[in-house]
Protein backbone atom coordinates (compact mmCIF):
# COMPACT_ATOMS: atom_id res chain seq x y z
CA UNK A 1 0.00 0.00 0.00
CA UNK A 2 3.01 2.53 0.48
CA UNK A 3 2.94 2.64 -3.23
CA UNK A 4 -0.28 3.84 -3.38
CA UNK A 5 0.01 6.31 -1.05
CA UNK A 6 3.12 7.54 -2.10
CA UNK A 7 1.31 8.89 -5.05
CA UNK A 8 -0.02 11.89 -3.52
CA UNK A 9 3.53 12.98 -2.40
CA UNK A 10 4.83 15.52 -1.97
CA UNK A 11 1.47 16.61 -0.78
CA UNK A 12 0.99 16.19 3.05
CA UNK A 13 -0.48 12.32 4.29
CA UNK A 14 -1.29 11.60 8.43
CA UNK A 15 -0.98 7.99 9.31
CA UNK A 16 -2.35 6.90 12.30
CA UNK A 17 -1.87 3.19 14.09
CA UNK A 18 -2.53 1.79 17.52
CA UNK A 19 -1.30 -1.11 18.94
CA UNK A 20 -4.70 -2.80 19.50
CA UNK A 21 -5.35 -1.90 16.04
CA UNK A 22 -6.69 -5.30 14.75
CA UNK A 23 -6.89 -4.13 11.10
CA UNK A 24 -3.90 -2.07 10.82
CA UNK A 25 -2.06 -3.73 12.93
CA UNK A 26 0.93 -1.51 14.35
CA UNK A 27 4.16 -3.28 12.45
CA UNK A 28 2.61 -3.59 9.41
CA UNK A 29 2.33 0.34 9.39
CA UNK A 30 5.43 1.10 10.59
CA UNK A 31 7.09 -0.97 7.95
CA UNK A 32 5.20 1.34 5.30
CA UNK A 33 6.18 4.55 6.89
CA UNK A 34 9.29 4.03 6.23
CA UNK A 35 8.79 3.03 2.92
CA UNK A 36 6.46 6.53 2.61
CA UNK A 37 9.51 8.00 4.56
CA UNK A 38 11.88 7.09 1.43
CA UNK A 39 9.25 7.82 -1.40
CA UNK A 40 8.44 11.38 -0.10
CA UNK A 41 12.02 12.34 0.22
CA UNK A 42 12.84 11.47 -3.12
CA UNK A 43 10.25 13.62 -4.29
CA UNK A 44 11.66 16.43 -2.02
CA UNK A 45 9.01 16.16 0.65
CA UNK A 46 11.03 15.41 3.49
CA UNK A 47 8.96 13.66 6.49
CA UNK A 48 7.73 16.13 8.88
CA UNK A 49 8.19 19.31 6.58
CA UNK A 50 4.44 20.29 6.63
CA UNK A 51 4.24 19.75 10.68
CA UNK A 52 7.98 21.39 11.44
CA UNK A 53 6.14 24.81 9.17
CA UNK A 54 2.88 25.16 10.88
CA UNK A 55 4.42 24.35 14.61
CA UNK A 56 7.25 27.03 13.73
CA UNK A 57 4.57 29.31 12.40
CA UNK A 58 2.56 29.48 15.55
CA UNK A 59 3.07 32.62 18.05
CA UNK A 60 1.38 32.08 21.66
Amino acid sequence: MPDLLGLIAPRGLFLESDDTDRVFPRQPAVKAYEQLKRIYADRGAPAYAWLREKLTTISL
